[in-house]
């Protein structure tokens, strides 16, 4: 491998050649070195990684012009054919020096793959970084560079600083299961530490190996953790878990079987062999889990249960959630929408007056929906409801807000009452009060006259309360108007 891979791993040269070490040939002897060379290819096969980097090297760093060209037209739809003829690969195409250009486009069959094949790079110098299997972390990195490359704006920036989140993010999400066959949480990790040091410390103050019970009351009175969660740490301690060991290394000194002698083989697919004894079962047929209840009967946390539920589902154990895009219909909502939408339809056909927060409570009963969603749920719901012509629209267009304002003008001119209104209009009083309210904004209509004898009956009152502190709730109550209203004519009076 040459010195030139130092710039993929940002390494001195002198380190580079540790990695890759050039062959050595015996000089001023041209025969010998060709021979010797052919030897040491033979005797020191290149390595998969140092395969893979020279094919990374193949392929040309596209400039700012170019990059935008290729996701303009991958944004219009264009075929990589039509891209040849584009000046900004021309020149690069025929160019009789560098020939990586035609190299990539002759390796690439769309767009999408040849701006990937471009960016390699970005995913190896950040692989470099990490001292474990670089194989593996390139892979990882490569599944985060394809998902920038369908994200990504150009209009935003260049695609090197935007994928390089979605690169490390796809690295450190596997980084722990490439470091360790099996995946143990972090809390845990941290559980074993401590229990280790324990441990050791006990060890070093009773000069001999300490038993599991004097660990116990040790780390019970040294930290508040559940005998649960020890009897856990002691397990995954004792297992090997934590040390995995191979296949092929003898059981005990005296006997040369393997652990790979004990495994039965024999070629039975786990998968259809599950489905084949469950298929008569009425597991289809019982009521959807949520991941809560999930996670509390299995006894792990959320996530994994999301993910174990997510496993059923794709092996046909489970159906798909109501909320699953995948279940979409012809009707573009999806499942859970339509169910939602048709228990809304219910609950108005038999009272359209009920309020949005009256609906909810409905939806909360067990014969429903069982739970409560927020009013503007609700409020969505009525509104599909409406455009579908399922309802009558309760919030009307703009254009039909106008002509009811029109309307109320009008019949006010007349001194018509707000229900008077309501009942000439057949329409509900709120929204004739609204439509007041809207024209008194606009200068359109005068504010509504008050009984005079609210006046007198209030004056009455706050003569009462001469020289004590006025209870406005009080006579609101007494005479059937709103507390405001009282507090306005208090207001009028002293003014």
């Amino acid at each position: 491998m040459s010195i030139e891979h130092a710039k993929f791993r940002k390494l001195s040269p002198h380190e580079a050649s540790l990695y890759f070490p050039e062959p050595k040939v015996i000089p001023n002897n041209p025969t010998r070195s060709l021979i010797n060379s052919a030897v040491l290819a033979e005797v020191k096969p290149k390595t998969p990684l140092q395969l893979y980097l020279e094919e990374v090297e193949l392929y040309p760093r596209l400039n700012i012009y170019q990059e935008q060209t290729l996701f303009r037209c991958l944004r219009e739809e264009r075929s990589i054919a039509d891209l040849r003829e584009d000046e900004a690969f021309g020149d690069a195409l025929v160019d009789e020096v560098d020939h990586r250009y035609r190299y990539a486009f002759e390796r690439s069959g769309t767009l999408e793959e040849l701006i990937f094949r471009c960016n390699l790079d970005l995913v190896v110098r950040e692989a470099m970084r990490y001292p474990i299997s670089t194989l593996d972390l390139i892979q990882e990195g490569n599944l985060g560079l394809v998902r920038a490359i369908q994200r990504h704006d150009p209009d935003l920036g260049r695609l090197e600083a935007y994928a390089r989140w979605w690169i490390k993010g796809a690295m450190f999400a596997a980084m722990p299961d490439i470091i360790r066959p099996v995946h143990i949480p972090k809390a845990m990790l941290q559980q074993i530490k401590g229990i280790r040091r324990m441990y050791t410390e006990l060890q070093s103050s009773l000069e001999r190996d300490p038993s599991e019970d004097e660990l116990r009351k040790a780390l019970q009175a040294r930290a508040d953790v559940s005998d649960a969660t020890i009897a856990t740490a002691l397990e995954l301690i004792h297992s090997g878990v934590m040390h995995p060991t191979s296949f092929d290394k003898a059981i005990t000194p005296d006997n040369d079987s393997s652990l790979y002698d004990f495994i039965e083989d024999d070629n039975v697919d786990v998968q259809q062999e599950a489905l084949r004894k469950v298929e008569n079962e009425e597991y289809r047929t019982r009521p959807r889990p949520s991941a809560g209840e999930t996670a509390k009967n299995m006894g792990v946390s959320i996530p994994t249960a999301h993910r174990a539920l997510r496993r059923l589902v794709e092996t046909g154990l489970l159906p798909l959630h109501p909320k699953d895009p995948r279940t979409v219909d012809e009707t573009g909502y999806t499942q859970h929408t339509r169910m939602l939408d048709a228990m809304v339809e219910e609950i108005i056909m038999e009272d359209p007056s009920l309020r949005n927060k009256e609906v909810v409570t409905l939806l909360a009963a067990p014969d429903k929906l069982g739970k409560r969603v927020s009013i503007l749920t609700v409020a969505r719901a009525r509104l599909r409801l409406a455009s579908a012509g399922k309802t009558e629209r309760r919030v009307l267009p703009i254009s039909e807000y106008r002509k009811l304002d029109d309307h109320v003008e009008g019949l006010l001119k007349k001194g018509l009452t707000y229900k008077q209104i309501a009942e000439e209009l057949n329409q509900p009083i709120r929204r004739v009060t609204s439509a007041g309210h809207r024209l008194r904004g606009a200068y359109r209509a005068e504010s509504r006259a008050k009984s005079p004898d609210t006046r007198t009956a209030v004056k009455k009152y706050l003569d009462e309360y001469q020289g004590v502190k006025i209870n406005f709730s009080e006579i609101a109550r007494k005479l059937g108007v709103t507390r405001e209203r009282i507090r306005q004519i208090y207001d009028q009076l002293n003014s």
